[in-house]
């Protein structure tokens, strides 16, 4: 059985390309463009990795983190992101085990490798 991803970020295009090119290499992939959206299919679907855009309004990625850690303390989590990180933030989520942080651009190659690894 493929395992599956929750692939969010609010830009359209960054989304779906990533999201293609992992059904691509074999993963289901199950969507969100925001951190409410993350949290409702995190619970409903239950993946096994996410990977999480930082970024993002309403709620952002930490506070999306943050949320799913608290009911889910072994869910995966890569934070995605472009710009510069709140180190006081990030050492929290690093505390609760956060998986990887990803920084834009990055190559799909590289992403598949983490991904496979961290799955493994």
């Amino acid at each position: 059985m493929a395992k599956k991803i929750l692939v969010v970020d609010d830009d359209e295009d960054s989304l779906n390309l990533v999201s293609k090119a992992l059904q691509y290499a074999g993963y289901d992939i199950v969507k969100a463009s925001d951190g409410e959206q993350t949290i409702s299919q995190y619970e409903e679907q239950k993946p096994d990795l996410v990977l999480l855009d930082v970024r993002m309004p309403t709620m952002d990625g930490y506070e999306a983190f943050f949320k799913i850690k608290e009911i889910h303390k072994d869910a995966k989590v890569i934070f995605m992101t472009a710009y510069a990180v709140d180190e006081k933030i990030h050492q929290r989520a690093k505390e609760l085990n956060l998986t990887y942080l990803l920084m834009k651009p990055f190559s799909l190659k590289f992403l598949k490798e983490l991904i496979a690894d961290v799955l493994k």
